[in-house]
Parts: C-alpha cells; structure tokens; sequence
C-alpha cells in the first residue's frame, strides 16, 4: 500500500493540475460563450479542491487531535495560503456556474476561464512546490 499511496500523492501533486489544465484548455479553445461546455465548469472546481483537500487533512487532523507541536510556522503559512486557494476556486466555480446556469456567458468570460486554469497552473507549479519544499527542508534539519 505504501507504494500505492506515494502515486497517488505523486499523481494529486505534479499530475493532476497539468492533467485537467490541458483538458480544460483543449475543450476551451474549441468553445464559445454560446457553445460552453458544463464540464469545464466541474473542472475549475476539481483542479484545486482535491489536491488542497488532500494536503490540508492531515494538518487539520493534527489540529484536532491535539498534536500541535509538530505544526510549525511555515506549515501555518502554507494552510493559509491552501485555504485562500480553496476559497478563491470555490468562489470562482460558483461565479461563472452561476453565468453559465443563466445564460449570461459572454466572450470576455473564456478568457477569465483561462486566465484562472493559468493561475491555478501558476500556484500549485511554483508557489504550493516551494512552500512545501521549505517544509520539508525544515523537517529535515
């Protein structure tokens, strides 16, 4: 199982941004504003919410469980910035589900779809790896 568990974090940390960016980005540039695939919609969502749920357990747990020593500050920087993340996907998917569920989609409103896949891409490919890089070179001091 221990192998197992390491693809699978391996696949929801390196993986599965690039994974659904690239098919959200193909189903994209084939739509339009009055052509608009729903299921770009459910992949803004999934892009963020599985691998910041999947990192944030674990911390979350150690805080209810009442093992507060073995949190530091950088893990403290990372939930907030992990939190934000979720947060901000969350509104986003709820903002443009909404346009899309009243037909009120427009040109403009691709781009910003894009704009937020590169961002999520820009996030979790350079911010999230750094910050989880320093905790682990932390830990390993």
């Amino acid at each position: 199982f221990y192998i197992f568990g390491q693809a699978f974090s391996l696949y929801l940390l390196i993986i599965h941004p690039a994974l659904l960016f690239a098919y959200a980005r193909i189903l994209l540039k084939v739509s339009d504003h009055k052509n608009f695939p729903e299921v770009i919609i459910i992949t803004m969502l999934a892009i963020p919410f599985f691998p910041i749920v999947y990192t944030l357990f674990p911390i979350v747990y150690d805080l209810f469980t009442g093992n507060i020593s073995g949190i530091s500050a950088t893990d403290v920087i990372f939930v907030v910035f992990e939190v934000a993340a979720l947060i901000f996907g969350i509104v986003f998917f709820v903002h443009y589900a909404r346009r899309f569920a009243f037909d009120k989609l427009v040109p403009r409103d691709l781009y910003a779809i894009h704009h937020y896949l590169l961002g999520t891409l820009i996030y979790f490919y350079f911010i999230r790896l750094t910050i989880i890089s320093s905790i682990l070179a932390a830990g390993a001091i």
